[in-house]
């Protein structure tokens, strides 16, 4: 049975989901990532599709040489060291994975991101961990405290945030981000 705050979180993203969309041409979607200085990209944690989308979107931001980092729900901030580690093959990707214990934690198919942790490997991009414990609520206010700690950091650097789609409607983690 869904909670009250869990159902609230729905109906909110199927209110933004459902307001019309005007079709672009990539080159303007593409212009507009580009001017901007975090992009969220909704994670929908099971659908394959999701995570190719965003691999293509990875791999043109690659491509302008942009300072970019990944902001990613699937791990908890607690292992960003271990983040750190694995991209610079300090520890394998078996290792990474037992020692975020992946499998009890995030549940969802490691091959739907990947190519997101290869991609930053081989461009030496940043990866945030941006998961934490608690409501969604807090989860969102302390992804955006930790967003915004980062840009204290690396001022000139871009984020793309994936994150999962009832947290970035308008009105949630995007509000919150003081950066």
């Amino acid at each position: 049975d869904k909670g009250p705050e869990l159902k609230r979180y729905e109906q909110n993203q199927l209110r933004f989901a459902r307001r019309p969309f005007v079709a672009v041409p990539i080159s303007k979607l593409f212009t507009a990532i580009r001017n901007a200085r975090i992009v969220y990209l909704g994670d929908f944690h099971t659908f394959d599709q999701n995570s190719k989308n965003v691999e293509r979107i990875l791999k043109l931001l690659v491509t302008t040489k942009l300072p970019l980092c990944i902001g990613i729900e699937l791990v908890h901030s607690r292992h960003q060291h271990l983040i750190n580690h694995y991209l610079k093959s300090n520890i394998t990707e078996t290792e990474f994975l037992q020692m975020i214990q992946y499998q009890e934690s995030w549940k969802f198919p490691w091959h739907h991101y990947r190519a997101f942790f290869q991609l930053a490997k081989k461009h030496k991009l940043k990866v945030l961990a941006l998961n934490t414990s608690g409501t969604l609520k807090s989860r969102d206010l302390k992804a955006a405290k930790l967003i915004a700690d980062f840009f204290q950091h690396h001022p000139q650097a871009k984020m793309l945030v994936l994150f999962g789609e009832m947290h970035i409607t308008p009105n949630k983690l995007p509000q919150l981000v003081k950066a």
